[in-house]
Parts: C-alpha cells; sequence; structure tokens
C-alpha cells in the first residue's frame, strides 16, 4: 500500500468518525428533547391528577385553558407520547454509539496498530 493511500484511508476513517459522532449527538438532542416533552407533559397530567373537588374552584367547569389546549393539540407530545417511536429512538442511539465507538476503535487501530509497543 502506498504513501498516499494509507494518507486517504486515515482521512476516509477520520471523516467516518466525525460524522458518527455528529449523528450521535444529533440523536441525544432530539432524545433530549422528547424527553423534556415527556417531563412538561407528565407535569401537565400530574396537576390535573392532583386538583381537588371544589364547588369554588369553576375551573373544571370552564372550557380548556390555552395551556391545556397547546399540550393538548402539540404534535410533540404527541410524539413523545409514543411507545413505538421512543423504542425505536433508543436503539437508533444504540446504534449510533456503537456505529461511533467501531469507528473510533478502527481509527486508533489503524493509527497504533496492535503488536506496536512506544517505549519510553
Amino acid at each position: 500500500m502506498t504513501d498516499k493511500e494509507k494518507l486517504e484511508q486515515r482521512v476516509r476513517l477520520s471523516v467516518d468518525v466525525e460524522t458518527a459522532k455528529e449523528n450521535l449527538a444529533h440523536e441525544r438532542e432530539r432524545a433530549l428533547r422528547l424527553a423534556d416533552d415527556l417531563e412538561r407533559w407528565a407535569e401537565w397530567l400530574r396537576h390535573h391528577a392532583n386538583k381537588q373537588p371544589s364547588v369554588t374552584d369553576t375551573a373544571d367547569f370552564l372550557p380548556p385553558s390555552e395551556q391545556d389546549l397547546t399540550i393538548r393539540s402539540d404534535g410533540r407530545y404527541r410524539e413523545c407520547l409514543n411507545f413505538e417511536t421512543l423504542l425505536r429512538l433508543e436503539e437508533t442511539l444504540r446504534n449510533a454509539r456503537q456505529n461511533a465507538s467501531n469507528l473510533e476503535l478502527r481509527r486508533m487501530q489503524l493509527i497504533s496498530p496492535p503488536g506496536f509497543t512506544i517505549k519510553i
């Protein structure tokens, strides 16, 4: 293998590693956004679950508040409550982590092949 081919191989693998890390960062950001939306939805539901019946509190007899309508109609909350979406995202995250790890390992092995030791 020529020096030029070796250099191209290292560069190509380095680009693949960076791309894999970028993909992982995007998937993590999506997971964190969904987790935040899920927490907001859970807080909203917890708020309603903790309300006590009261003849003086007429909120239950009025039309839903703006916040209630937002929570009910916002597609983000539908997405974060979809179990299949969450399972697919977990699988995608796991695959992205594995891919980034495997590529980084290959790059390290290329730079410092097995059996090659440096004595200091």
